[in-house]
């Protein structure tokens, strides 16, 4: 019933909806793996482990124009919602399994199946996964194969995104801790959980020789059966600490693999430190003048850094860029939000209108309207909740992305505590029969791409998903594989193979990897005279092989070449200024052609600096 339940839900999104990536992170890796940039597929996929790469080059062999890095993350995925929905089904009646099942693919499985993000898909394996382990471990009965379902999924999960396997422990902590209470609470007749604890501390303390008797229960005959359950829960325990040791130790890997190879170790050396200028909010030149004008660099030499425009390792070496992130760490320490202002943050994201967060709101509903004795199963769980998304906002991180995956782990930590009342059959075939209906408007085909001229079209895109940091519950339906968005400046840069395109990473990162299809991989080779100027691939060594085979080792400089061309909409000037304080004092720019609202320059120069 539950394989059932998970076919019909991902064959509704396959048939009747469009799936895409929701960040272009995703699309990047996808084209490393399938060689788009040295003809070879690469398994160093930057934010995945490599491990996972290596298990995924045999299927690029086999078939190269399969993009099995989206197949294997929906069938994952897949399995995901299922392992979830099948321990329903084993504890739960059916009319209540179903309806828990459909409540939470309702509200939670969109997110994963057509905005498909590795964030996301991290954090619902180790979910999964670690819900399956624990569910094996700790039954009446202990169940192998659903140890090692959930061990799989769990270290898969780690393989996506290490960072998600650390986010949802506290959420698996804190359901094997109620696991734990209800077991040492439920032995023999019920013995409360509190006096289930008193029973075992007395009768294993001095006074254990005494015989006392607890609300007419013999405490000396109860601690047989204590001892015994707290032996299983130390084993437990043990088990699930050396699974995320597992974690632990495929990452570790993943990390010796990346400084075995000196590309790989300063790619990811560069990486790290970028991502603290880029990925953190930033502050003013002015703060940190002092600090920055050592280092060399102008107000303009740190606009470049901060827009995505360091492509220049000639000046932005790994140790002055490693230097500027050390001075803006240092300078959050003293200037990060206090609570007031994150507290802001927060209101500012809007909450109460995710999809997911009203999967939440409903399950609580459901607990308080069939049982509210149970009223208090959502506080704990809620209580981590508003914390960690407290701390991301004071952190300056707060994205849907990260934002989805705290609200799955709070539903699943809810969920696992939740048990159906008797009776109110009737109430839950009313609520599944409600979800379903409100479903239904989601899988109504999009076709807008049949009808809207390129002037309309472009915008009714780029403007849902230009911000694919925020939530838009029109990223749900829109369809953008069957129609290409810019396919203006697709064809411009295809039919020039003889010119070399650099594309500006703020102008066209966030949308214009919707002109690939998703299923479909993109052709090895295909970045011979196109790439990204900086960005998250900025010093890969798949980057560094396209520009050194184009002789183009510093592309900064290389703008002013012959038949180098820059696409760029936002910073061309701050782009234009440092090339005339570094290298070429009368470069000028020359807007050349404009395709599908896309510019694109020329830029020359009579003469360089020595």
């Amino acid at each position: 019933m539950a394989i059932f339940i998970n076919l019909i839900f991902l064959g509704g999104c396959i048939l009747f909806c469009d799936i895409k990536y929701e960040v272009s992170d995703d699309f990047v890796m996808s084209t490393i793996l399938s060689g788009a940039y040295t003809k070879e597929p690469n398994p160093y996929i930057m934010f995945v482990n490599v491990l996972w790469g290596y298990c995924l080059l045999p299927l690029y062999g086999l078939f190269p124009e399969i993009s099995w890095y989206l197949i294997v993350q929906l069938a994952l995925c897949f399995c995901a919602f299922t392992a979830i929905t099948y321990l329903l089904f084993c504890r739960e009646n059916t009319v209540w399994a179903l309806l828990l099942s459909c409540l939470f693919l309702s509200f939670f499985s969109d997110d994963a199946y057509l905005l498909v993000q590795f964030t996301k898909t991290a954090a619902l394996l180790t979910m999964a996964g670690g819900l399956l382990f624990l569910s094996g471990l700790l039954g009446e009965k202990r169940n192998i194969a659903m140890c090692l379902a959930g061990s799989a999924l769990f270290l898969i999960g780690s393989l996506y995104r290490f960072s998600c396997t650390l986010l949802v422990i506290p959420y698996l902590f804190l359901i094997f801790t109620m696991k734990v209470s209800s077991t040492l609470g439920s032995i023999d007749s019920g013995m409360p959980t509190a006096l289930g604890l008193l029973s075992f501390m007395v009768a294993h303390s001095p006074v254990g020789a005494w015989r006392f008797t607890v609300k007419g229960t013999d405490v000396l005959q109860r601690t047989a059966c204590h001892t015994a359950a707290l032996k299983k829960i130390a084993k437990c325990a043990g088990l699930c600490f050396l699974l995320f040791l597992g974690a632990v130790f495929l990452k570790a890997v993943n990390d010796m693999l990346y400084l075995a190879d000196d590309g790989y170790r300063y790619y990811r050396a560069y990486a790290t430190a970028r991502s603290k200028i880029v990925d953190y909010p930033n502050y003013d030149y002015c703060n940190n003048e002092d600090e920055f004008k050592s280092l060399g660099m102008t107000e303009n030499d740190f606009l470049m850094l901060k827009t995505w425009n360091f492509a220049d390792n000639d000046f932005f070496t790994l140790d002055k860029v490693q230097a500027v992130a050390e001075i803006l760490k240092e300078y959050r320490k003293t200037h990060c939000p206090g609570i007031r202002q994150a507290l802001a943050a927060l209101g500012e994201r809007q909450l109460f209108r995710y999809t997911v967060a009203w999967g939440c709101i409903a399950l609580m509903a459901l607990i308080l309207g069939t049982n509210r004795k149970n009223w208090w199963i959502p506080v704990l769980p809620m209580i981590l909740s508003f914390a960690i998304l407290l701390y991301f906002a004071i952190q300056g991180r707060l994205v849907y992305r990260v934002e989805y995956c705290i609200f799955l782990a709070a539903f699943l930590c809810i969920l696992e505590c939740f048990r159906s009342p008797i009776g109110h059959k009737r109430l839950a075939a009313g609520g599944l029969v409600l979800i379903l209906l409100l479903k239904l408007p989601l899988y109504l085909p999009d076709t807008a791409w049949k009808t809207l001229p390129d002037s309309e079209y472009q915008p009714y895109i780029n403007d849902v998903f230009f911000y694919s940091w925020n939530f838009d519950r029109r990223k749900y339906r829109r369809c953008i594989s069957r129609r290409q968005v810019q396919p203006d400046l697709m064809q411009e840069m295809e039919a020039h193979p003889e010119n070399f395109y650099f594309m500006d990473f703020n102008t066209t990162i966030q949308t214009l990897y919707y002109d690939f299809h998703p299923f479909h991989s993109v052709r090895r080779g295909y970045y011979e005279n196109k790439l990204y100027l900086s960005g998250v691939t900025a010093n890969h060594p798949d980057i560094n092989s396209v520009l050194s085979e184009s002789g183009m080792q510093n592309p900064m400089r290389a703008l002013a070449g012959e038949n180098v061309y820059l696409i760029d909409n936002d910073t061309w000037l701050i782009k234009l200024t440092y090339l005339r304080e570094h290298y070429y004092p009368d470069a000028q720019i020359t807007l050349w052609k404009e395709k599908n609202g896309y510019k694109i320059w020329k830029i020359t120069a009579a003469s360089g600096l020595p």
